[in-house]
């Protein structure tokens, strides 16, 4: 069975999302669910929202994650803790998600790194 974000890498690939302002990669991160927020709020899935919708439906909630990037050199960076927070929008027919590094655990000083995208399916160009 593949992982959620096995699932995610399979599907940026294949072409079936569009990302805008992302500032954040898929690269070498391992995930596992955060119970850090109470109360969060995910929303649901639209069931007039194209179906290829809910394949990243799957990523939707809140994850504690290992951030590794690959340096201009070619190497990989040292790990760093994330989190990565996925939800609906846009009446259930997108699905935005957020990168926050360090993680908000990291207490209010530390000095973080933000970014978000906006994941739409188009039917017309099956994007």
């Amino acid at each position: 069975m593949k992982s959620r974000i096995a699932v995610a890498h399979s599907l940026l690939a294949a072409g079936l999302l569009v990302s805008v302002a992302a500032s954040c990669a898929l690269e070498n991160e391992t995930a596992a669910p955060s119970a850090a927020h109470r109360g969060f709020d995910p929303g649901r899935l639209n069931p007039n929202a194209p179906p290829e919708t809910a394949l990243l439906g799957q990523l939707v909630g809140l994850w504690d994650i290992e951030q590794v990037v690959r340096n201009q050199d070619g190497s990989w960076g040292e790990p760093k803790q994330a989190e990565w927070h996925w939800y609906y929008v846009l009446d259930g027919h997108a699905i935005q998600d957020d990168w926050i590094q360090p993680p908000l655990s990291a207490g209010e000083n530390a000095k973080r790194s933000f970014g978000t995208n906006l994941r739409v399916y188009n039917p017309e160009t099956e994007q």
